[in-house]
């Protein structure tokens, strides 16, 4: 059987995904993707959530670095609107105001270095914990106190 597919190039089709399983620790990144999703939830419900894209700069073992996407459901009586609200207070390294997080753009986000926190839960899981400003420079050179 004849076919007119040119097989021209060598793509990899990632077919299953490389799963990210981290070691407590701090992972270093960049948020790189902020959108709505407004798509029908379970059984047609409506959904309104946040999704925060990190793109963090340790890589599968193909090279490719590992994308995470945080979701904060942003409906009437959801916890999404205070989750996101601590965890950009973490990161900015103060407290978001009521009215900056009116106002909050997606140019303030995207594109910024952020260091994703994850640490062992009361179970022994390694979970994701927090957002938190990278360090400057001139203060990860600082050698620690011992």
């Amino acid at each position: 059987m004849s076919t007119n597919i040119e097989n021209t190039t060598d793509e990899t089709f990632e077919i299953e995904q490389v799963q990210f399983k981290p070691e407590p620790g701090q992972y270093p990144g960049r948020f790189t993707d902020m959108k709505w999703d407004k798509s029908p939830g379970k059984n047609g419900a409506e959904r309104k959530d946040l999704v925060i894209v990190r793109t963090l700069d340790t890589t599968d073992p193909n090279g490719k670095p590992f994308q995470i996407e945080d979701r904060f459901n942003m409906l009437a009586g959801g916890r999404g609107k205070s989750d996101f609200k601590k965890m950009m207070s973490a990161w900015r390294g103060k407290e978001l105001t009521t009215s900056e997080l009116a106002g909050l753009k997606k140019s303030s986000v995207v594109n910024q270095r952020v260091v994703s926190v994850y640490v062992k839960d009361h179970l022994g899981h390694v979970v994701f914990d927090n957002y938190k400003p990278e360090p400057k420079p001139e203060e990860a050179k600082q050698p620690s106190a011992s």
